[in-house]
């Protein structure tokens, strides 16, 4: 076979092929949402993670406009294979998010899968899940040297406008 122009065209395909066709791909998109809604964090390889992250937030869009409107059912309906998340998806998650307008997810890198593969994997999650951080939360040190050359600095500032001579 020839390796043409047309073959590098992409003629409108933009997703990634996950399975064994189109029927498949959305079948493992679908599962993966559904066990991303009801555990609230999933690992999977990075690609399918990167991919699940926009249907995943286009949900919680939609479920933000409330149970009572039909096209949100409509793709609750539709993403949910497990019909016992919906409420969840309504009550818990769509409240949660009220306030924010975008980035609901969370994805972070782990090491890659030990079995023939190698696999690059990844941890996707919604944001303020009832689950421990991924990453330790960092505290502020005030032992370390720009700390303690900060309060210093702060400290002289305060008794240079205190004595103003």
């Amino acid at each position: 076979m020839r390796l043409t122009l047309q073959m590098l065209i992409s003629h409108g395909r933009v997703g990634r092929k996950m399975g064994m066709g189109p029927k498949s791909r959305m079948d493992i998109l679908r599962n993966i949402l559904t066990g991303l809604v009801r555990h609230e964090r999933i690992e999977t390889t990075t690609a399918r993670a990167d991919e699940v992250r926009f249907y995943a937030e286009k949900l919680i869009d939609y479920a933000k406009a409330g149970d009572t409107d039909e096209k949100a059912m409509k793709m609750a309906n539709f993403w949910l294979t497990e019909k016992d998340l919906v409420p969840k998806l309504f009550k818990v998650l769509a409240p949660r998010f009220q306030p924010h307008s975008h980035a609901y997810t969370r994805m972070a890198r782990i090491p890659n899968r030990q079995n023939l593969d190698r696999a690059q994997m990844a941890v996707l999650e919604y944001k303020g899940n009832p689950l421990p951080p991924l990453y330790p939360v960092k505290k502020r040190n005030e032992l370390t040297l720009i700390n303690q050359l900060l309060r210093a600095y702060k400290e002289e500032k305060a008794q240079s406008a205190a004595n103003p001579h």
